[in-house]
């Protein structure tokens, strides 16, 4: 399962439209403490958090620190329009952050999920 943060409406439903067209199961929040009350709500794992990294209230990166106390196997993948150098400053994000420039291709966001999921074994927050 592939949990989807993102603000914008548009984006939020291109996105799960693009995995559960690839096969990739997903849900959807739109903002982080919606996606919080997912993480405890859902009884199946959640492999992926794929999330905005300028969220209302709160950074992707403090989000998914927050997941990872939920469920501490999630993997991470950053979704921004930010340089890879200001993203990781402004979210507070380690430089080994897996990150995914917007706007991107179908075959791009299934392609960084992919690496994300097969990666190391510890996940990446």
């Amino acid at each position: 399962m592939v949990l989807v943060v993102e603000d914008d409406q548009d984006n939020r439903q291109m996105v799960v439209h693009i995995l559960e067209r690839y096969g990739l199961a997903a849900m959807s929040a739109p903002e982080p403490a919606e996606a919080l009350l997912a993480c405890e709500a859902y009884s199946e794992p959640i492999d992926l958090l794929l999330t905005d990294i300028a969220l209302p209230g709160v950074s992707g990166g403090a989000l998914a620190r927050s997941v990872a106390v939920l469920r501490p196997d999630v993997r991470v993948l950053y979704m921004t329009a930010m340089p890879r150098d200001i993203a990781v400053r402004r979210a507070q994000l380690r430089p080994d952050a897996n990150i995914l420039t917007k706007p991107f291709t179908a075959d791009q966001l299934t392609t960084m999920i992919k690496t994300v999921l097969a990666g190391p074994d510890s996940p990446q927050s």
